[in-house]
């Protein structure tokens, strides 16, 4: 009878300990669950984007993007130039990015709207004055060009970079 009474003793010990290790376990998974669930922030990254990209705009993220990540996600045009970005670091938060074209030359026939002249960062009177030349006439000289008002020495070599007139 007396070791009947103490294997039932000890069983008893034995599941109490087992048990309570197991509540105490889970109390502390929870626990630190809940801890974690705190460290996370809750913020959202924005990228304002232009350039040679397909999306131009503002791109926003639950999470920091790479340079990589972000290109993919805004469809970068083939003609871009992206040699100057390291790929793998991370993108400043609420960064302005510009992805400029590589080698680019707009044809003056193929110039139909002011946004194709966005690489360029010309203001807005001289875009419109090419762009309203540009449906005036076909065929255009670089002197033509340059006796629009506001186009200086700076701005017809940026034009001559950029705008091929044949």
């Amino acid at each position: 009878m007396k070791k009947g009474f103490w294997k039932f003793i000890f069983s008893v010990l034995f599941i109490a300990i087992v048990s309570s290790t197991i509540f105490i376990i889970q109390q502390y998974n929870v626990n630190n669950l809940v801890q974690s669930d705190k460290n996370i922030k809750n913020e959202i990254y924005v990228y304002y984007v232009s350039g040679a990209v397909k999306h131009n705009g503002i791109y926003k993220s639950l999470k920091q993007l790479t340079y990589r990540e972000l290109f993919f996600n805004v469809k970068i045009n083939e003609l871009a130039d992206i040699s100057r970005f390291r790929l793998n670091n991370f993108v400043p938060n609420n960064e302005k990015i510009y992805v400029p074209y590589a080698n680019f030359k707009l044809k003056w026939i193929n110039f139909e709207n002011i946004k194709q002249l966005e690489p360029l960062k010309l203001s807005n009177k001289i875009s419109n004055s090419l762009l309203s030349l540009r449906k005036e006439r076909f065929s255009i000289t670089w002197s033509e060009i340059e006796r629009l008002p506001g186009i200086g020495p700076k701005t017809l070599e940026k034009l001559k970079n950029f705008l091929d007139l044949k």
